[in-house]
């Protein structure tokens, strides 16, 4: 993957993923501050653990167009909301769906760089897509839709796969991008609207 294309979907993932927190932040009813707090945790929490994991340079520390990014974003998405009060939740599912999309491929790739196994590779994959979401969620109080019965982080891993064996093959990498982007998010918005569910773990009833 070139150089130009990875802070192109670095970017866009950025983007995505504040725009998500921003939304977020305006159904919970918080102020300028606590929206900037939310959005940034969401683009960027993910990717730093990530990078902390495998011992590299955060991100976003490294290279400040990231957090540039991240704040235009947000005054967009205020600027969006103020237009548009209120704005319907398929909004946030869609940016949501996008940015998850992106991230994965970013945090698979990112990891074998650094010569991590596919386990490894396709871990940092849903690390990087889904805990900037989670720890946006804490922080609002509301149950991590990756720990609820939604197929999520699932998504994740088979447009993981998808990236791993396309590029294995030898296809060209914005096919396997392509790709790798279309299964995620294909699958996270049909378990949104058609309702696909992972069994939930509960305990049975002695009744």
């Amino acid at each position: 993957m070139s150089d130009t294309l990875l802070l192109f979907l670095n970017l866009a993932g950025i983007g995505f993923f504040a725009i998500s927190g921003t939304l977020l932040g305006e159904r919970k009813s918080v102020n300028g501050f606590g929206i900037t707090v939310l959005a940034t945790l969401t683009a960027t929490g993910g990717g730093t653990i990530r990078d902390l994991l495998l011992n590299k340079p955060v991100f976003w520390i490294e290279d400040s167009i990231y957090l540039l990014t991240n704040f235009v974003a947000i005054m967009v998405s205020i600027l969006f909301i103020r237009r548009f009060p209120s704005p319907d939740n398929r909004y946030f599912l869609i940016v949501d769906a996008a940015g998850l999309a992106l991230f994965n491929i970013i945090g698979i790739f990112k990891a074998t760089q650094a010569d991590a196994d596919l386990v490894v590779a396709l871990t940092m994959g849903v690390i990087t897509s889904v805990f900037g979401g989670i720890l946006r969620d804490v922080i609002c109080r509301e149950v991590p839709v990756t720990l609820k019965n939604q197929l999520y982080a699932t998504t994740c891993i088979a447009g993981g796969l998808t990236y791993v064996v396309t590029t294995n093959l030898g296809w060209n990498t914005y096919i396997c991008v392509g790709m790798a982007f279309s299964t995620t998010f294909v699958m996270r918005m049909s378990a949104i609207y058609e309702g696909w569910r992972l069994q939930i773990f509960s305990q049975k009833s002695n009744g």
